[in-house]
């Protein structure tokens, strides 16, 4: 641990912390503009502003340690690009998360256009330590503030807690001119820290498109597409799946006696136990309106007393009934023909007096 502290000590410590945060922002830059041009969404463009300036401060922080120094107003201006970096920072990724009011986008166009305005102190006689001083608070004003108020609304804060509170510490050592190499270091891992929850934000928002794409919006059931295409890869495997038909009862009255409203909480009921009774063994779908459908991928299941049971759940646990039918694959069916035969074993049901269960192979 001591020699790993020796190698971001002096000016060859700054050169090679500067080195690696341009590296791993310059990978979050590319991540950012890759998802900008698939979703225009204000927060990317924030990250990749703030992304930018980043970058620009560290090369010249990378200047200024080769050259052996530069002026004291060069400096703070650099800090406070770095402080305007940052506050974009936390606006972007406060924006992944959430929506935000025009008020609150005045509040951090306010914080940039701040740091614009300290950068200006020096120029106007406040040369010196003040400069520092000026710069290093304002950069913990902002820590604070996203302490506060982007934390509380992160998906992620812990982790967002533990690299603010590096990125703290080096600003208050760096506001006591503390000559330590551990600021540099403290800023590595808030980097470091910020590309793990960018990429865990990725990965966050690719499956929730993936899991919107196969579901069904209102009741969280697979749909028909996804449904059909796993019923076909245990069909082209030869494997005797079942597949389970249900529909209803009355809905189209129940929607126009007691409104949608009351048709939509008996469509997630009946979807919740088609959930709970599908664990282990299979996955249920909507298939359209009000027709449920249930693929049993476990052979060993008794199909009868599962779509009896589900039946009985329904009728016991909501206001509703459902009339069930359900097939059982057997070579040289498509993955049409099962999926009909259920559904004709259903419709049979509905029309021989409706809360019952039927088997294809009843009405052959």
């Amino acid at each position: 641990m001591v020699i790993v502290f020796e190698w971001f000590s002096g000016r060859q410590g700054e050169i090679l912390s500067s080195s690696l945060n341009i590296l791993i922002v310059s990978v979050m830059l590319a991540m950012s503009i890759r998802l900008l041009l698939h979703r225009r969404k204000l927060a990317y463009i924030s990250l990749i502003v703030s992304f930018v300036i980043t970058i620009f401060c560290h090369l010249f922080s990378i200047y200024m340690a080769s050259s052996g120094g530069a002026r004291s107003a060069t400096i703070v201006i650099k800090d406070s690009l770095q402080a305007a970096g940052l506050c974009l920072l936390m606006l972007g990724f406060y924006l992944l998360y959430n929506s935000v009011s025009r008020s609150k986008l005045v509040i951090g166009a306010a914080s940039v256009c701040l740091s614009v305005i300290v950068a200006i102190v020096p120029f106007l006689g406040k040369s010196g330590i003040w400069a520092y001083i000026t710069t290093d608070a304002y950069i913990l004003l902002v820590l604070l503030v996203s302490m506060n108020w982007v934390v509380r609304k992160s998906g992620q804060r812990w982790i967002l807690l533990s690299a603010l509170s590096c990125y703290a510490v080096a600003a208050v050592l760096n506001l006591f001119q503390v000559n330590s190499p551990i600021p540099n270091f403290l800023l590595l891992a808030f980097y470091y820290l910020f590309a793990i929850m960018l990429f865990s934000r990725v990965i966050e928002l690719l499956q929730s498109v993936t899991y919107s794409s196969i579901t069904d919006g209102l009741t969280g059931l697979y749909n028909r597409k996804y449904f059909n295409s796993r019923v076909a890869h245990f069909v082209s495997q030869n494997i005797p799946v079942s597949v389970i038909f249900s529909d209803i009862d009355n809905f189209k009255k129940l929607n126009d006696t007691k409104g949608h409203h009351m048709g939509d909480e008996m469509l997630k009921l009946v979807a919740g136990i088609m959930k709970e009774e599908s664990i282990g063994i299979g996955l249920p779908g909507r298939y359209g309106g009000e027709e449920i459908v249930f693929l049993v991928a476990d052979p060993s299941v008794d199909v009868a007393q599962l779509a009896e049971k589900i039946r009985r759940r329904i009728e016991i646990e909501s206001i509703v009934t459902a009339s069930i039918g359900y097939s059982t694959y057997v070579p040289g069916l498509s993955v049409e023909e099962l999926v009909k035969q259920a559904d004709e074993a259903m419709y049979r049901a509905k029309t021989t007096g409706k809360n019952k269960v039927i088997s294809f192979k009843d009405i052959c």
